[in-house]
């Protein structure tokens, strides 16, 4: 994501230094994310970006809608309080946007759609990246995805790029070669919906927020609008 490109970034060089508190799909968690977190806002950067991962992980391993991911979201509310806190003497100088990336939908089907089993069923040679309850599907493809039709368990598919199809399942299903571990996944059109919660003492918060609640955002669009905050304009590359 060009974190080399900050000024300032952790964990430095990409990797978390030793003895980091991991959650149990192997990220940091949240309390230990805290501590840089806050000494970065301390600093008062132009723009900061933060991950915490708690809600996410807690969906995956317990199911999106478990009394144990309801309590990792309000663990998660603390310790973005406390990031609250630490910016609360220059609040006047931030806009704060909270979002998540995606949605996620329970597993309720064991049975994986093996989409590299089917694929070699149907003669087409292509790579399947599995991503939850989605795939890309990539490389040269004379039938055009109509194989896909036949699959039991895909719900529908899409070209996004040049031999490059995006295939997403039914509900509750997930791609793979075997039984899911995972109790939440996402990857499809039906994990798309986003929390999005705008805030700050800055006189573009209040706009902002307003702008948030009559139009609800999408993923690509924070890039324009954040890079409009900071007023710079986005160059496309040339060709």
């Amino acid at each position: 994501m060009g974190a080399g490109s900050a000024d300032r970034h952790w964990p430095p060089a990409g990797l978390l230094p030793p003895g980091t508190p991991l959650d149990a799909l192997g990220y940091a968690t949240d309390d230990a994310v805290l501590a840089p977190l806050c000494e970065a806002v301390e600093q008062g950067p132009d723009l900061l970006v933060a991950h915490l991962n708690g809600p996410d992980t807690a969906g995956h391993v317990h199911g999106p809608d478990s009394a144990e991911t309801a309590d990792a979201n309000r663990a998660t509310d603390r310790v973005l309080g406390q990031v609250l806190a630490a910016l609360a003497p220059r609040r006047h100088e931030w806009t704060v946007v909270v979002v998540s990336d995606h949605d996620q939908e329970t597993v309720t089907v064991d049975e994986p759609v093996d989409l590299a089993a089917a694929s070699r069923g149907a003669g087409v040679p292509v790579t399947v990246v599995p991503e939850g309850g989605a795939a890309l599907v990539a490389g040269p493809d004379p039938a055009a995805g109509r194989w896909l039709d036949a699959v039991a368990g895909v719900a529908g598919h899409e070209l996004v790029a040049q031999d490059v199809r995006l295939v997403w399942t039914t509900s509750g299903r997930h791609v793979g070669s075997s039984a899911s571990a995972l109790k939440g996944v996402h990857g499809g059109p039906g994990q798309t919906a986003q929390v999005a919660v705008v805030g700050g003492g800055h006189p573009s918060a209040r706009r902002l927020a307003d702008s948030v609640r009559h139009r609800r955002p999408t993923a690509a669009s924070w890039a324009g609008t954040i890079t409009g905050l900071l007023g710079l304009q986005v160059v496309q590359p040339a060709g």
